[in-house]
């Protein structure tokens, strides 16, 4: 009988840290981007709000007129699925890139109630004969309510 209130009693600490130890699910695409590329949120009728990569920063681009958009930068994360929230504060209309850094591109019209999300993960500056690559894995239409 002890033995099986010790199991009981020992089990729930074998989950203990699972998220963090658990195997990363494949999120999103990865793509080496150079100065000047972009990552699309929206494209219509020919007009783009988009992230661009530019000297070492991520801005946004819209071209429309009646857009709200920012971004933020999460701090150092291993993998895109630690980018996990929205935060409250920190938003800005550029922020340096800085490798392991996670980022959130939250943008809408300004009609509409709701932002919507791209998370990205900078993973690694390639750099070969002066030309600059920005590896990023990245989720488009990211719902931050279903993580």
């Amino acid at each position: 009988m002890k033995r099986i209130f010790y199991v009981l009693a020992i089990l729930p600490l074998c989950f203990i840290g699972c998220k963090e130890n658990a195997p990363v699910k494949e999120i999103g695409e990865e793509q080496i981007f150079h100065e000047g590329e972009q990552i699309t949120a929206y494209s219509y009728l020919g007009k783009t709000i988009a992230v661009i990569f530019s000297n070492g920063q991520v801005s946004f681009l819209s071209d429309f007129d009646n857009t709200d958009a920012y971004l933020c930068s999460f701090g150092t994360v291993k993998e895109i699925d630690r980018i996990d929230y929205v935060p409250t504060d920190g938003w800005q209309n550029s922020v340096n890139l800085n490798v392991g850094d996670g980022y959130i591109f939250g943008w809408k019209f300004q009609h509409e109630p709701y932002y919507k999300y791209v998370r990205f993960h900078y993973i690694e500056l390639i750099d070969k004969g002066g030309a600059k690559g920005y590896r990023i894995r990245y989720q488009t239409d990211w719902d931050p309510l279903s993580d």
